[in-house]
């Protein structure tokens, strides 16, 4: 098993608390795994949390509490951690003071799963957009979202990489190496995962003790797997890390 998807949520009204604690189990962007939410009735409560140390998946706040404003709460929070913040709320006048504390969005009340489903997949399109890969060629420039990717492989024909896309004819790219195309990515999925090869995780289906199996539309494209990812559940459980649901920036 991974690590739990660790949801903070806060509100002074209990009954908010209710509310909000049972869309949050009842949303599909979990993906069939169980959340794990703690609940905070004061800012400063979760904020001393968070200064010793845990990590969120993502964090609820309401905006008007009576220890500390909410706003004024992911600003604190903003000093220690990127984690994403959701603020649920019915004060839609906040959004511009919402806007500078990204990565954050705003919940209006009321709200139902659907809602709460819509706007985390939001939200991770809109992270996901932030930081896509800049392909170059003397005839084109685009960025390729990292999502797109499903492999990386060396060419070892001319030293360049190729990008296995999900629904397009391979690209080659001459501008960065494996290695960089993984450490630049390392928070949106890519790992290298034997010399020759970088596996974006969100394709993982399994692996063997000598392939890694990935997904790619109805085909399963197999990979050979390094010794060290290899060992044990080493690879699943990074895979699992990076799937409970959370999104780092």
């Amino acid at each position: 098993m991974g690590k739990e998807i660790h949801i903070a949520i806060c509100d002074d009204e209990q009954a908010q608390l209710d509310i909000l604690e049972q869309c949050i189990y009842g949303c599909d962007f979990w993906r069939g795994r169980m959340p794990m939410v703690e609940r905070f009735s004061q800012g400063a409560e979760l904020l001393r949390r968070i200064k010793s140390g845990t990590l969120y998946s993502h964090v609820f706040l309401d905006i008007q509490m009576p220890d500390i404003d909410g706003v004024e709460l992911c600003g604190e929070i903003r000093k220690i951690s990127k984690m994403p913040v959701i603020f649920v709320s019915t004060h839609m006048e906040r959004q511009p003071d919402i806007d500078g504390l990204f990565p954050a969005m705003l919940l209006s009340k009321p709200y139902t799963s659907d809602n709460l489903n819509n706007l985390l997949t939001a939200y991770s399109a809109r992270v996901e957009a932030m930081n896509p890969y800049i392909y170059r060629t003397a005839y084109e420039t685009r960025a390729i979202p990292i999502k797109d990717i499903v492999y990386v492989s060396v060419k070892k024909s001319d030293g360049g990489i190729q990008l296995h896309l999900i629904d397009e004819e391979p690209k080659s790219a001459y501008d960065i190496t494996l290695s960089q195309m993984a450490d630049d990515y390392t928070k949106q999925g890519l790992l290298k995962c034997h010399k020759s090869y970088v596996i974006n995780l969100r394709y993982y289906l399994m692996n063997t003790y000598k392939e890694v199996h990935l997904r790619r539309g109805s085909e399963v494209v197999k990979l050979p797997l390094s010794r060290e990812l290899a060992a044990g559940n080493t690879l699943r459980n990074i895979y699992l890390n990076f799937s409970d649901g959370g999104f780092y920036v």
